[in-house]
């Protein structure tokens, strides 16, 4: 077994979290994928130190170098959303987590709470100007220029996001720093200062 990959199995021993880790043959010949499954109350306080021990191990295992802090906040708002908006902060409901190490392909996580979902498309895009205020959709925005790839499933409940060990040509940087852009410019435009 690779050091990453015994890295990766120590993902995440906290209190009040429960976790399994599996590891598996990946594709690459004599690479082992590593999968940690874990589950946190609806506590805004456990989002912080699950990102900070997730991408902590993601650092020290030497992943995905360089591609930390995107995953960082990814992460964030991915258990933020899970927390406040899917289950309300209902200490009685859980946000499970898959985690998903494929050596010289991606990290992928698997974020899901118990709430009843939404319709990610009828979420306005924060980057037009009239929706520069808007109290919601830029964690999805944030979501969506940190990780090469973000998709919603089982209604909402469920977000899917993956980071490429190396970034696939279709989706480029330079088109998110495009919208990024985009959107300080119709916070500007509206008076509102970033």
């Amino acid at each position: 077994m690779s050091g990453n990959s015994k890295t990766m199995q120590n993902v995440l021993e906290m209190p009040g979290m429960r976790a399994r880790t599996k590891v598996q043959p990946a594709s690459d010949a004599g690479k082992k994928s590593v999968e940690t499954k874990f589950q946190i109350p609806s506590d805004t306080s456990l989002i912080g130190p699950t990102v900070d021990r997730i991408v902590a191990t993601i650092r020290k295992a030497r992943c995905l170098p360089g591609k930390e802090d995107d995953i960082a906040g990814a992460l964030f708002e991915a258990l933020g959303n899970a927390v406040l908006h899917g289950n309300h902060q209902q200490l009685s409901k859980l946000v499970r987590v898959v985690c998903r190490y494929e050596p010289s392909k991606c990290f992928s996580v698997i974020v899901k709470d118990e709430g009843s979902g939404f319709d990610p498309a009828a979420v306005p895009d924060p980057t037009r100007p009239e929706n520069v205020d808007a109290d919601h959709g830029r964690g999805i925005f944030l979501m969506r220029t940190y990780m090469d790839e973000v998709r919603y499933e089982a209604g909402g409940t469920e977000v899917h996001l993956v980071k490429y060990c190396e970034r696939q040509a279709e989706r480029t940087a330079g088109s998110w720093m495009k919208r990024m852009g985009e959107w300080f410019q119709a916070s500007e435009i509206n008076g509102r200062k970033s």
